[in-house]
């Protein structure tokens, strides 16, 4: 019985919560109502971007110089550069690593549980082993023993006790493994997110993981109707949304080419760059890769919550992803944004919260 009582107190510790990351994802059914086709008045060259993609390569300058390398050297730099790749992997900490390190966090309780379920199977068994053992002697009429009528149901409770161990272990083993392949998704979802190349109004090309700490992007994929208005839209308050460093990336989900947009915008410019606050996609296949990630996981959510949504209505939808300075996604919406809102908010925002850098 003090087994059992035992296995009730644990039970009675509960499961904790799993933690997700700062912004959730809001699919408002009003969210459609918003969107509408643009009128003729704003696919104007400098404010409309009717058409967009694709860009001229990169070129790349090489270096005509040789380098005369010493015998010494060509022994030595692989050398160093191991060494440097060494320290790299010592200072850092692996992807594998920090998502156990997250989902311990995220239920604290989780291995003590666990040890407390083990400890307890492991006492069962050996009482109900020495239970078991007076059940054989009684069954052989070895004079002196404990009667079966008491020895029977202590076998039965310790063997149930074993199985409840045995099986609330595995349970919460499977919870955590669940929970690992979660954040192990998101950790892909965000390193295809920072990987993500735009070219800027100057003409440089950066990753967003090379912007993080100096813009807050603010993505925008859909149709080159709904992408088109809501950048004209937030054209209003450029000034604003220089001030707080914010990057518009605009990707048009149904147009393979949008190259004759920008240098439009261009020409009509009068130091031929387009609005400093916005910056094209580069290429297409990976910001394509992302997106579907994304909807992978909207659609898994959903399930989740039991949630019907129609998929080829959701792709017709305006995205907005609203990135933080340190990289991670801050909040995602369906349909154009309030922009002197939006500005507002971020403007509010201090320079350190509980998950980094906003």
């Amino acid at each position: 019985m003090l087994r059992v009582c035992a296995l009730v107190v644990a039970l009675a510790v509960g499961s904790d919560g799993f933690v997700t990351g700062p912004g959730s994802l809001s699919l408002s059914p009003a969210a459609g109502n918003h969107l509408c086709c643009a009128s003729p008045s704003l696919r104007s060259a400098r404010g409309g971007i009717s058409m967009m993609a694709g860009g001229d390569p990169e070129s790349k300058v090489q270096n005509p110089a040789d380098v005369l390398i010493t015998k010494t050297e060509k022994k030595e730099r692989p050398r160093a550069a191991k060494r440097a790749a060494q320290k790299a992997k010592e200072k850092g900490i692996s992807g594998d690593l920090r998502n156990k390190l997250l989902e311990e966090q995220s239920n604290p309780f989780r291995k003590f549980r666990q040890f407390f379920y083990l400890a307890a199977a492991g006492s069962a068994s050996i009482g109900g082993f020495i239970a078991a053992s007076r059940v054989v002697a009684a069954l052989t009429g070895v004079p002196g023993v404990q009667p079966l009528e008491e020895t029977v149901p202590n076998v039965a409770i310790d063997f149930g006790v074993v199985a409840a161990g045995v099986g609330l272990w595995i349970w919460e083993d499977k919870r955590g493994q669940a929970n690992m392949e979660v954040l192990k998704e998101n950790s892909g979802i965000k390193n295809k997110l920072s990987s993500l190349e735009v070219e800027m109004a100057d003409g440089t090309v950066s990753t967003l993981q090379q912007l993080q700490g100096a813009y807050r992007p603010v993505l925008l994929a859909g149709t080159a109707s709904e992408v088109t208005r809501s950048i004209n839209l937030a054209s209003r308050v450029g000034n604003e949304l220089k001030k707080n460093d914010m990057l518009l990336v605009p990707f048009f989900t149904d147009l393979d080419d949008d190259s004759g947009g920008w240098q439009a915008m261009k020409d009509s410019s009068a130091d031929g760059m387009w609005d400093s606050f916005l910056a094209r996609p580069q290429g297409a296949e990976a910001w394509k890769d992302w997106l579907l990630a994304e909807k992978a996981q909207v659609q898994q959510k959903n399930q989740e919550k039991s949630t019907n949504i129609d998929t080829k209505a959701f792709d017709k939808l305006l995205r907005v992803f609203v990135v933080r300075r340190d990289g991670k996604v801050g909040s995602r919406t369906v349909g154009p944004p309030a922009w002197p809102k939006l500005c507002a908010t971020v403007a509010a925002q201090p320079d350190k919260d509980k998950y980094g850098t906003p």
